[in-house]
């Protein structure tokens, strides 16, 4: 488990000679129990400092440590928490380890990937998003949140990064997260690749030209077929300042002949992904033809095979 304390390094140490003594600490459960001995040694001086906190791959027991120590933790600037797919962490701890939190106008980044959030987590985060007016990066990649994510962005206005891939999301939510978008109109980065979209794409790129500052969208995997490909790149005219963008893992197929017709709206792109996308000989003639307007280019992936033996992309120029 590893600590980041906002460049503070001996407060990183205080808080992981914090974590060592309450793993000491235990009940006759197992359970790590917080005591008062051990914020008097610690003190709670060391506590109040923490402004930072990153996690990755915790056990159960250390996110047990994290839960008892967040309600100490009461001006967090940034808590990133990356799970590991390989374990299984229980609802209950999670929940109270999110109920622990302070949110607050310093939380500018919360990051609780892949740890099994539930709906009621979700339900805690936005009905606390109100006193998180500086809350730039939100990312809870990875868990099952299904319809709460519709709680979730109708109480965000101020993110600039948000990522929300892998969370069981569909055409309903997509629609309100397109509807949502007018208050999010500082959004710089929109992730909500691996998710079953469908349709709900179209109703998200009606809506896409309120967040004119995005410079990166990731919609691979979503069920994108030609029509929904058709309606994004057509909104490509409201966000010109893209400069990265994915539609991999997507049956597109003449969907992007559509995509080669409008790159030229979107002159700064950097990176292009369709790998997987059903392209075909003649989409990829007309995407060559296109790059032209894409003169800062720089990573396009079209990892398919043409006639079944010719193999395309990476390509960078």
């Amino acid at each position: 488990m590893n600590c980041s304390l906002n460049s503070h390094q001996h407060q990183c140490l205080l808080l992981r000679s914090l974590l060592d003594d309450l793993s000491k600490n235990q009940d006759n459960s197992g359970a790590l129990v917080l005591t008062e001995n051990v914020l008097d040694r610690t003190g709670q001086l060391c506590l109040s400092f923490v402004r930072e906190i990153e996690i990755y791959k915790p056990t159960s027991e250390e996110l047990t440590v994290v839960k008892n120590v967040l309600p100490f933790i009461t001006h967090p600037e940034k808590i990133e928490i990356y799970g590991s797919g390989s374990t299984s962490y229980d609802t209950g701890l999670i929940e109270s380890m999110v109920s622990n939190i302070h949110f607050s106008d310093n939380l500018r980044s919360l990051k609780l990937e892949n740890i099994n959030l539930t709906a009621t987590c979700a339900n805690e985060i936005a009905s606390s998003l109100y006193q998180t007016g500086n809350l730039h990066e939100l990312d809870l990649s990875g868990n099952p949140l299904y319809s709460s994510v519709t709680g979730l962005v109708e109480n965000l206005d101020h993110v600039t990064v948000l990522t929300l891939s892998d969370v069981n999301m569909g055409e309903e939510e997509a629609a309100v997260l397109g509807a949502s978008l007018a208050r999010l109109n500082e959004l710089e980065e929109l992730d909500i690749s691996c998710n079953a979209l469908g349709h709900g794409i179209i109703e998200l790129a009606n809506h896409i030209d309120c967040v004119r500052f995005l410079t990166k969208l990731n919609l691979g995997s979503t069920e994108m077929g030609a029509e929904e490909a058709r309606a994004v790149c057509r909104c490509l005219a409201g966000i010109t300042l893209v400069e990265n963008l994915d539609l991999s893992s997507n049956p597109l197929g003449y969907g992007i002949m559509e995509l080669a017709k409008h790159l030229n709206f979107v002159p700064g792109l950097r990176e292009l992904w369709l790998d997987d996308t059903q392209i075909g000989e003649e989409e990829v003639s007309a995407l060559a033809r296109a790059l032209k307007d894409v003169p800062n280019l720089q990573t396009l992936v079209l990892w398919e095979y043409l006639g079944g033996d010719m193999p395309l992309g990476p390509w960078n120029p």
